[in-house]
């Protein structure tokens, strides 16, 4: 029993860590210079969601095959989610081109 130990609390430390960043309610200090969405999003979005919207595995969603609407892209943009922070630093005028940019999928174009 004695050698289980490290491993259940290597466990333990995993999910306590996991549970803590699911409820940090982490932010982005990020402030546009601009309101352009493709300049916002290569600046903000691309690292994590890839040029495309191909996403990067379970944290990193693919954008590209989901249906977005413009009022969840602003929603999850502004307040965050699970793994995502949030971005309070953009304003409602340049979140709401972003929002159209990505639910329209405005990144595959270019």
């Amino acid at each position: 029993m004695k050698r289980w130990i490290p491993f259940i609390l290597i466990i333990l430390a995993v999910f306590v860590l996991v549970i803590f960043l699911m409820l940090s309610g982490r932010s982005n200090n990020y402030r546009p210079e601009t309101s352009d969405p493709a300049l916002v999003y290569k600046e903000a979005c691309i690292t994590c969601h890839g040029a495309k919207g191909e996403g990067n595995g379970f944290l990193y969603p693919d954008l590209s095959e989901d249906i977005l609407s413009e009022k969840g892209v602003f929603d999850i943009v502004r307040k965050g989610g699970l793994f995502m922070p949030s971005f309070p630093g953009i304003a409602d005028s340049t979140l709401t081109k972003l929002a159209i940019y990505i639910s329209n999928k405005g990144f595959k174009t270019e």
